[in-house]
């Protein structure tokens, strides 16, 4: 049940308390929640999304950066952006990010003002990837080997048309689980034309979620018969929020952990202090018996434990924090895939443009998409996704080591959207092909401005910062260039917008400085390393290094960015957490 008030809450005291209502937190909730004799609160700080029109249309779902279901995060100025501060999007509202920016690809800032592309892209990564992490923190469990089971327990792939039998290997997907996933259903002009310009350069890939994602092709996308499939709607649809065992208080903003007793093994942390939105000027607490678990997402996991004075002891002690546990790894190494993208004018009307820029083109699409849930706006905007490396002769390699996890490990995404991914410009028909870093090396921070634990804390991914990343982005952009130059865009394209920047690498460092932005797939804040290791924050089994109670499930806990969109790696790491935390109480 859903409670809005903490006075109503039946009890103050359970058997597992998570905090952070997101992809990763309904996940525990629900899979903890299986057996009846345990209890389980979950708590949001946002509310719920039911009355959010645009949060259950697959393409409008792309505007909800900045609103009431979003927190309003920026980051501070980014020096290799020119000191560009860019929107960080993440969900204030149940469901999280997976209910406003499902692994979204990303807000491209300046030429994409206000505009958050929303492309609820379903892909997994690579193998070499989760054996990567496996290597570092010696966990075999990790693995892509032992993490796949979890990837098919938590999606239910359904077929959607006779490209699953001829252009998409449905046969790594799992029938069976809870989170609903499907090939695009709308298609596009588009879509043939990528496929048609396939070649030895840009090879095709029958399925990116194999494990091996290098090439082009479709990607299934988190949508069910036509509507968005957020977290909420799978894993805390109506039949388990009706388990009496599990109670969701919404409105709840985490403030700080409680230490709750000290032990031989550190201090003990199994109470969370909370504000409810209306009134901040009342702090409530609630209690677990068996473990307290965070799951506030890689902004607000660090920002809670630093608070609760879990962090680097003298930087908390400067902000006047009294230091409960010195981890200095807290709030660290924030990665993040970085966006830009490239448009072109085409000679085509049966673009994006037909309703994003018609009133009357987009009254009649939410039309048909009320009435049948079909039409363009049942599809997200991108509906084709390519992996690409750098080419082993690139100088980079000279003097840098390779960051991908593997060979089979991209550094380039590229994604197609059949029109301007934005506000289109007031005349013209378009095509977009966005490009990300997927491997980034640059590393940043969550740092805090000041003890208030109501403020916003300090979001620093220092984007671009690194020579590998900005020579990943620069071949990114040559890559899309070059794609549209291939068979299927013969006698389509008319030009590019950002034809006026020289094909330089100077040229094309100062279009990256003044675009390119985060897509909000941070990790690394609270990162897993080995159990003898000194640093880090948490364990391979995600408990929290030198305390007792407290245990950490989201994004913040992957030691290394995944070469994918996020939302999938968060379902499998949230399955293999429950099993851990099932296995260690025996429940």
């Amino acid at each position: 049940m859903i409670y809005e008030r903490y006075e109503d809450l039946p009890t103050k005291s359970y058997d597992f308390v998570i905090v952070g209502g997101g992809s990763a937190g309904i996940v525990l909730a629900n899979r903890l929640s299986e057996n009846a004799e345990v209890s389980v609160l979950l708590l949001e700080a946002g509310g719920t999304y039911e009355n959010a029109h645009m949060a259950h249309i697959p393409f409008l779902c792309t505007m909800l950066g900045d609103t009431d279901v979003d927190w309003g995060y920026k980051v501070t100025p980014q020096a290799a952006l020119d000191g560009r501060v860019v929107p960080y999007p993440r969900g204030f509202v149940l469901g999280g990010d997976s209910a406003i920016s499902e692994s979204c690809t990303g807000f491209i800032s300046s030429v994409r003002s206000n505009w958050r592309q929303d492309y609820m892209v379903c892909t997994r990564g690579s193998a070499e990837d989760y054996d990567r992490f496996a290597k570092v923190t010696g966990d075999d469990g990790w693995s892509w080997k032992s993490l796949l089971p979890y990837f098919h327990k938590s999606e239910k792939y359904t077929t959607v048309d006779s490209r699953d039998a001829t252009e998409y290997d449905a046969t790594h997907h799992s029938t069976a689980g809870v989170h609903h996933i499907g090939l695009p259903m709308a298609q596009r002009d588009l879509d043939q034309r990528v496929i048609q310009s396939l070649s030895d350069e840009f090879p095709f890939n029958s399925n990116i979620n194999s494990g091996k994602p290098i090439g082009f092709g479709w990607f299934p996308v988190s949508v069910k018969d036509g509507a968005r499939n957020s977290a909420v709607s799978s894993y805390l649809a109506q039949a388990y929020l009706a388990r009496p065992n599990l109670h969701v208080l919404i409105k709840a903003h985490a403030t700080k952990v409680l230490q709750t007793g000290t032990s031989d093994a550190g201090p003990v942390f199994r109470g969370v202090k909370f504000v409810q939105k209306g009134d901040f000027s009342v702090m409530h607490t609630v209690t677990a018996a068996k473990e307290l678990i965070l799951s506030a997402g890689v902004v607000g996991t660090p920002a809670i434990l630093l608070h609760s004075g879990i962090g680097d002891a003298k930087v908390l002690e400067g902000l006047g924090i009294k230091s409960t546990l010195n981890l200095a790894d807290v709030g660290q190494n924030l990665s993040e895939h970085t966006l830009s993208a490239l448009s072109w004018e085409v000679n085509s009307t049966n673009t994006f443009e037909a309703f994003t820029r018609d009133p009357a083109g987009k009254e009649a699409a939410e039309k048909q998409w009320r009435e049948s849930k079909t039409g363009p706006l049942s599809t997200p905007p991108c509906t084709q996704i390519g992996f690409l490396r750098l080419p082993k002769s690139h100088s980079i390699f000279a003097t840098t080591a390779d960051p991908a996890a593997g060979p089979n490990t991209p550094h380039i995404e590229l994604m197609f959207g059949n029109g301007f991914l934005g506000p289109p410009p007031p005349t013209g028909n378009y095509v977009t092909v966005a490009f990300a870093c997927v491997t980034p090396t640059s590393l940043g921070s969550i740092t805090l401005a000041s003890n208030d634990p109501l403020a916003a804390p300090l979001i620093d991914p220092k984007l671009l910062s690194t020579e590998i990343d900005r020579v990943t982005m620069r071949q990114a952009l040559k890559a899309a260039r070059q794609f549209v130059t291939g068979p299927g865009f013969k006698d389509y394209v008319v030009r590019e917008l950002s034809a006026e920047v020289p094909d330089t690498d100077e040229g094309i460092d100062a279009y990256l400085r003044a675009t390119t932005a985060a897509i909000f797939h941070g990790t690394g804040t609270a990162r897993m390393s080995a159990k003898d290791a000194k640093d880090g924050v948490v364990n391979p089994d995600l408990l929290m290094k030198g305390a007792v109670g407290l245990r950490i499930v989201d994004a913040s806990v992957f030691p290394f960015i995944p070469s994918a969109h996020t939302m999938l790696p968060v379902f499998a790491l949230a399955e293999r957490a429950s099993d851990l935390i099932k296995d260690a109480h025996k429940i």
